[in-house]
Protein backbone atom coordinates (compact mmCIF):
# COMPACT_ATOMS: atom_id res chain seq x y z
CA UNK A 1 0.00 0.00 0.00
CA UNK A 2 1.31 3.44 -0.93
CA UNK A 3 1.90 6.00 1.82
CA UNK A 4 0.16 9.36 1.54
CA UNK A 5 2.41 12.43 1.49
CA UNK A 6 2.43 14.61 4.58
CA UNK A 7 -0.01 17.50 4.89
CA UNK A 8 2.49 20.22 3.96
CA UNK A 9 3.33 18.35 0.73
CA UNK A 10 -0.37 18.05 -0.10
CA UNK A 11 -0.78 21.77 0.62
CA UNK A 12 2.12 22.57 -1.69
CA UNK A 13 0.65 20.51 -4.50
CA UNK A 14 -2.81 21.98 -3.94
CA UNK A 15 -1.38 25.51 -4.12
CA UNK A 16 0.72 24.72 -7.21
CA UNK A 17 -2.21 23.10 -9.04
CA UNK A 18 -4.52 26.00 -8.24
CA UNK A 19 -1.85 28.55 -9.21
CA UNK A 20 -1.16 26.86 -12.55
CA UNK A 21 -4.87 26.40 -13.24
CA UNK A 22 -5.63 30.08 -12.65
CA UNK A 23 -2.57 31.12 -14.66
CA UNK A 24 -3.75 29.02 -17.61
CA UNK A 25 -7.25 30.47 -17.34
CA UNK A 26 -5.87 34.03 -17.27
CA UNK A 27 -3.66 33.32 -20.29
CA UNK A 28 -6.62 31.88 -22.20
CA UNK A 29 -9.18 34.51 -21.12
CA UNK A 30 -7.42 37.70 -19.94
CA UNK A 31 -9.77 40.26 -18.44
CA UNK A 32 -7.86 43.15 -20.08
CA UNK A 33 -4.72 43.77 -22.13
CA UNK A 34 -1.48 43.63 -20.12
CA UNK A 35 0.40 46.85 -19.34
CA UNK A 36 3.78 45.29 -18.54
CA UNK A 37 5.45 42.25 -20.11
CA UNK A 38 4.14 39.15 -18.35
CA UNK A 39 7.54 37.41 -18.24
CA UNK A 40 9.21 40.31 -16.44
CA UNK A 41 6.38 40.67 -13.91
CA UNK A 42 6.14 36.96 -13.27
CA UNK A 43 9.88 36.59 -12.68
CA UNK A 44 9.78 39.45 -10.17
CA UNK A 45 6.62 38.34 -8.38
CA UNK A 46 7.62 34.68 -8.18
CA UNK A 47 11.12 35.68 -7.00
CA UNK A 48 9.59 37.66 -4.12
CA UNK A 49 7.50 34.62 -3.19
CA UNK A 50 10.58 32.42 -3.42
CA UNK A 51 12.43 34.66 -0.95
CA UNK A 52 9.59 34.31 1.57
CA UNK A 53 9.54 30.53 1.12
CA UNK A 54 13.31 30.38 1.52
CA UNK A 55 13.11 32.29 4.81
CA UNK A 56 10.57 29.87 6.26
CA UNK A 57 12.47 26.86 4.92
CA UNK A 58 15.77 28.01 6.44
CA UNK A 59 14.17 29.04 9.76
CA UNK A 60 11.03 26.90 10.23
CA UNK A 61 10.01 28.83 13.35
CA UNK A 62 9.34 31.79 11.04
CA UNK A 63 6.32 29.95 9.70
CA UNK A 64 3.05 29.39 11.47
CA UNK A 65 3.34 25.71 10.52
CA UNK A 66 6.77 25.38 12.14
CA UNK A 67 5.52 27.16 15.26
CA UNK A 68 2.39 24.98 15.35
CA UNK A 69 4.53 21.84 15.18
CA UNK A 70 6.70 23.17 18.02
CA UNK A 71 3.62 24.04 20.10
CA UNK A 72 2.19 20.56 19.51
CA UNK A 73 5.46 18.85 20.51
CA UNK A 74 5.71 20.81 23.77
CA UNK A 75 2.03 21.29 24.60
CA UNK A 76 2.29 25.08 24.37
CA UNK A 77 -0.61 27.44 23.81
CA UNK A 78 -4.16 27.98 24.94
CA UNK A 79 -5.65 25.04 23.05
CA UNK A 80 -3.26 22.68 24.84
CA UNK A 81 -4.38 24.01 28.22
CA UNK A 82 -8.12 23.65 27.71
CA UNK A 83 -9.90 20.46 26.75
CA UNK A 84 -11.63 21.00 23.42
CA UNK A 85 -12.81 18.30 21.05
CA UNK A 86 -10.50 18.25 18.01
CA UNK A 87 -13.26 19.49 15.67
CA UNK A 88 -14.01 22.45 17.97
CA UNK A 89 -10.31 23.29 18.27
CA UNK A 90 -9.98 23.14 14.47
CA UNK A 91 -13.00 25.42 13.97
CA UNK A 92 -11.83 27.86 16.67
CA UNK A 93 -8.34 27.91 15.16
CA UNK A 94 -9.76 28.65 11.73
CA UNK A 95 -11.89 31.52 13.06
CA UNK A 96 -9.01 33.00 15.08
CA UNK A 97 -6.56 32.74 12.19
CA UNK A 98 -9.04 34.50 9.92
CA UNK A 99 -9.81 37.16 12.56
CA UNK A 100 -6.14 37.97 13.09
CA UNK A 101 -5.45 37.77 9.34
CA UNK A 102 -8.11 40.40 8.72
CA UNK A 103 -6.79 42.74 11.41
CA UNK A 104 -3.19 42.25 10.37
CA UNK A 105 -4.14 43.25 6.84
CA UNK A 106 -6.00 46.30 8.15
CA UNK A 107 -2.92 47.32 10.14
CA UNK A 108 -0.79 46.96 7.00
CA UNK A 109 -2.97 49.66 5.46
CA UNK A 110 -3.14 51.95 8.53
CA UNK A 111 0.41 52.01 9.96
CA UNK A 112 2.68 54.06 7.64
CA UNK A 113 5.77 51.86 8.04
CA UNK A 114 3.78 48.69 7.36
CA UNK A 115 1.99 50.35 4.45
CA UNK A 116 5.34 51.18 2.84
CA UNK A 117 6.06 47.45 2.80
CA UNK A 118 2.54 46.31 1.89
CA UNK A 119 2.17 48.88 -0.91
CA UNK A 120 4.36 46.67 -3.12
CA UNK A 121 1.51 44.14 -3.19
CA UNK A 122 -0.95 46.82 -4.33
CA UNK A 123 1.38 48.45 -6.87
CA UNK A 124 1.31 45.71 -9.49
CA UNK A 125 0.49 47.24 -12.90
CA UNK A 126 -1.41 44.14 -13.99
CA UNK A 127 -3.52 42.08 -11.60
CA UNK A 128 -3.16 38.37 -12.08
CA UNK A 129 -2.49 35.21 -10.12
CA UNK A 130 1.07 36.32 -9.26
CA UNK A 131 -0.19 39.50 -7.56
CA UNK A 132 -1.42 37.25 -4.72
CA UNK A 133 2.15 36.21 -3.89
CA UNK A 134 3.78 39.63 -4.51
CA UNK A 135 4.93 40.85 -1.08
CA UNK A 136 7.98 42.74 0.15
CA UNK A 137 10.38 40.32 1.91
CA UNK A 138 10.24 42.45 5.08
CA UNK A 139 6.43 42.28 5.04
CA UNK A 140 6.60 38.52 4.59
CA UNK A 141 9.02 38.31 7.52
CA UNK A 142 6.84 40.50 9.77
CA UNK A 143 3.73 38.50 8.84
CA UNK A 144 5.54 35.21 9.42
CA UNK A 145 6.75 36.29 12.86
CA UNK A 146 3.27 37.45 13.86
CA UNK A 147 1.65 34.24 12.57
CA UNK A 148 4.25 32.11 14.37
CA UNK A 149 3.63 34.02 17.62
CA UNK A 150 -0.11 33.37 17.27
CA UNK A 151 0.47 29.67 16.61
CA UNK A 152 2.58 29.43 19.77
CA UNK A 153 0.21 31.52 21.92
CA UNK A 154 -2.94 29.66 20.91
CA UNK A 155 -1.38 26.27 20.24
CA UNK A 156 -2.95 25.92 16.80
CA UNK A 157 -2.56 22.41 15.44
CA UNK A 158 -0.41 21.99 12.33
CA UNK A 159 -3.51 20.66 10.56
CA UNK A 160 -5.47 23.82 11.38
CA UNK A 161 -2.65 26.03 10.11
CA UNK A 162 -2.38 24.04 6.87
CA UNK A 163 -6.14 23.98 6.34
CA UNK A 164 -6.44 27.72 6.87
CA UNK A 165 -3.42 28.49 4.69
CA UNK A 166 -4.72 26.25 1.94
CA UNK A 167 -8.18 27.77 1.96
CA UNK A 168 -6.90 31.36 2.04
CA UNK A 169 -4.39 30.87 -0.77
CA UNK A 170 -6.75 28.90 -2.97
CA UNK A 171 -10.03 30.76 -2.44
Amino acid sequence: MQDWPDASTLFGWMFAATFVGIACWEAWRPSRPAVAPMTLRWVGNISLFGMALLMTWLVPLLSSLGAAKLAAEHGWGLFHLIALPPAAALAASFVLLDFFGYWTHRLMHKIPLLWRLHALHHSDNDLDVTTTIRHHPAEALAQALFDAALALAFGFSPQAVLLYGGVVLVV
